[in-house]
């Protein structure tokens, strides 16, 4: 449902195509834009607009001052674009709540993943009721409930964007830790993630279209003691996340990791996590982490760090030495 428009006059119909030439701001970052589009395109001036029925649109302009043929095709400077039907796990609370707000709020419908009814039933009313949303009550951490939702992706063509953002951590010594909760925190942060990715990328690639977001943490970027499995957990979404943008850009499928900092959700209490002594300036809400992660999903960009507090952070650390980084790790 996403395709670049050349040269399309008001009368023109938008065809299915894939174009792998076209790309987007972001540099390398940014494979391909590639997809179908539905009813009509009109170009005025310097801006293209596109306005489908439910489906991806998107509208941009060039970036001013710069007329290299690379500058014009990236030129998208803002962009909107929406889709379908999202899956969104982690929904009843934190950025996964503020993911589907935003989604729903677009004109997505949303299909609503998480192990609490009581909160999935009412976020979906306050978003539109059945119209807007769907409930699906899953324990992520269940084998069998992770089925359920991948023969969903599989089986429901509407379905173009997933969102894998279930998770959570748990702080402590791995010594002390109970094995059930570190294998759980696998289970959830790296076993679903993977499946779920995976049967999305098996019909979007079929498709040539759909995107995927995966959300990590800027606790992926060093060894970080007593949260030691989630910041491993966390390493390998972000590394998996790269590859699998690599693998599915040239099929027209966008994939984008978020990793946020700290983040005002409940994940911090649920963690055990005494964050009190974290200054304000590194603190975002979930709807800015939100608002980020769907416009670089938009974008195509292959890894997003919200925030220049976590920006200036991971650049510091990445190139350090690994004890440095523990040592670093250590101090929040």
């Amino acid at each position: 449902m996403w395709r670049p428009l050349k040269g399309l006059a008001a009368t023109d119909e938008i065809t299915p195509v894939i174009d792998r030439t076209h790309p987007l701001e972001g540099g390398s970052d940014a494979i391909s834009h590639v997809g179908e589009g539905h009813n009509r395109g009109t170009t005025v001036s310097t801006m293209w607009v596109v306005r489908p029925r439910c489906l991806h649109h998107e509208v941009g302009s060039r970036l001013a001052g710069d007329t290299s043929p690379g500058s014009q095709a990236a030129g998208l400077r803002e962009t909107t674009m929406t889709w379908n039907k999202a899956i969104v796990t982690g929904a009843s609370s934190g950025i996964g709540e503020a993911l589907a707000r935003r989604l729903a709020r677009d004109g997505t419908h949303v299909v609503l993943v998480a192990r609490t009814q009581s909160r999935l039933d009412a976020l979906a009313e306050e978003l539109g009721g059945s119209e807007q949303a769907t409930v699906l009550v899953a324990d992520l951490a269940d084998h069998d409930d992770v089925e359920k939702v991948a023969a969903l992706i599989d089986q429901d063509p509407h379905i173009d964007l997933v969102v894998n953002n279930a998770g959570f951590g748990v702080n402590g010594h791995v010594s002390e830790a109970s094995p059930q909760s570190q294998l759980s925190m696998i289970d959830v942060n790296v076993r679903c993630l993977t499946r779920l990715s995976q049967a999305a990328a098996a019909v979007m690639a079929e498709r040539g279209r759909g995107a995927i977001l995966n959300i990590s943490s800027v606790a992926g970027y060093a060894p970080s003691p007593e949260v030691a499995v989630y910041a491993a957990t966390k390493s390998y979404v972000t590394s998996f996340s790269q590859a699998l943008h690599s693998e599915l850009g040239p099929k027209g499928v966008h994939v984008t990791c978020v990793a946020p900092g700290f983040t005002r959700t409940e994940f911090q209490d649920r963690a055990d996590y005494d964050a009190s002594n974290i200054p304000d300036f590194m603190w975002q809400s979930a709807d800015e982490v939100a608002e980020i992660a769907l416009d670089a999903t938009a974008k195509n960009k292959g890894v997003v760090v919200p925030g220049l507090p976590n920006k200036l952070l991971v650049g510091a650390v990445k190139p350090l030495p690994s004890a440095l980084q523990r040592r670093i790790a250590e101090t929040f």
